[in-house]
């Protein structure tokens, strides 16, 4: 006796099943998951923009800093180097050079509010080896904000990394920098 083998599948399992036919759309909760999964990464996308938009700044203002404290250095060098300290030495003092922070105006080298924000102090000591040789330091601050009420007209802290200073502007009123340093830059320069 022949035997037939009858196949176990159909006439309907040979089509392909076609997914868009069978598919009865996202689900409510499956929409609420996507939508989720979306504004994390939005957010951790904004974070990122913000933080990298903070650190570009940080960047140029040290950049700027360096710009300026190159420009000033070279001005400061060359006239100690041709008149000398505008103060005489003491034997183991350092002499602040200006009553109050400079600015980078006179030096023009970009816009006004580019500059605004950077002050400069600058001090001489002698040299500890040489009798013509005076060590200059030139520090770059950041004016980190404005206020209105301080004790001291100028003060800078023993480690010259925080100075407050006020001052009157043209409208009469009384005028508080308080700055934080942002680059220190030091020469040996030979005097006359």
């Amino acid at each position: 006796m022949s035997s037939r083998i009858q196949p176990s599948f159909s006439n309907r399992d040979l089509h392909p099943i076609d997914l868009f036919q069978s598919s009865k759309g996202l689900t409510l909760l499956e929409l609420i998951v996507a939508m989720l999964i979306l504004q994390i990464a939005l957010v951790a996308f904004a974070q990122f923009m913000t933080k990298a938009l903070d650190y570009s700044r940080r960047v140029r203002q040290v950049e700027m800093a360096q710009i300026l404290a190159q420009a000033k250095m070279e001005e400061l060098i060359q006239t100690i180097s041709t008149v000398g300290p505008p103060k005489p030495l003491a034997e183991e003092g350092t002499i602040i050079l200006n009553d109050g922070p400079g600015t980078f105006n006179d030096l023009a080298l970009g816009q006004t509010e580019d500059i605004d924000p950077f002050k400069w102090l600058a001090e001489v000591a002698p040299s500890g080896t040489n009798p013509k040789l005076v060590e200059l330091t030139l520090h770059v601050y950041v004016v980190r904000k404005r206020t209105t009420e301080s004790e001291k007209e100028f003060f800078v802290s023993d480690d010259r990394e925080r100075f407050s200073y006020w001052h009157v502007i043209p409208d009469g009123s009384i005028e508080i920098m308080v700055g934080k340093e942002k680059l220190k830059v030091a020469s040996a320069v030979a005097i006359p």
